[in-house]
């Protein structure tokens, strides 16, 4: 296999023609005097140009979107804080987290939860509102408890 700083050229007295340095092209070279197509650089061809203006602009995603909306409103907990917080048989939910003080408001909003299965489930509890995984899920139902 031949490496690119192996090859030798044909003709090694032989020089590549370079365009705008003078004689036989002349000074612009055939691409007239100032304007984008004078600048180097890949030019876009116009039915190329022509099939990128006809697909159609993602709207409604503002300025620097990825910053301000990667996981915005999700918050995660563990199926272990829940079970510290709360007594038997009460009602796990958005706002009762918020009441408890185990979540905050996100961005001036209340956020999304989602309860993970890290730790035991001692009591009988009710969610709702929360999203679950699906250990959680068999946790809860085994302790009595309803999603």
């Amino acid at each position: 296999m031949t490496l690119m700083h192996e090859i030798e050229t044909t003709h090694p007295n032989r020089k590549k023609r370079r365009i705008g340095r003078g004689g036989k092209r002349g000074t612009y070279s055939g691409r007239g005097q100032k304007g984008q197509r004078a600048r180097a650089g890949r030019n876009i061809k116009s039915q190329e140009r022509e099939a990128l203006l006809r697909i159609p602009q993602k709207r409604g995603t503002g300025f620097d979107r990825r910053s301000k909306n990667r996981g915005r409103n999700l918050v995660v907990i563990n199926i272990a804080v829940i079970n510290r917080a709360y007594t038997e048989g009460e009602i796990v939910s958005p706002k009762t987290l918020m009441a408890k003080k185990v979540i905050t408001r996100r961005f001036s909003r209340m956020p999304l939860i989602k309860i993970l299965s890290q730790g035991e489930v001692t009591k009988r509890l009710i969610l709702k509102g929360c999203d679950v995984s699906k250990s959680v899920r068999e946790k809860i139902e085994r302790a009595g408890g309803t999603c």
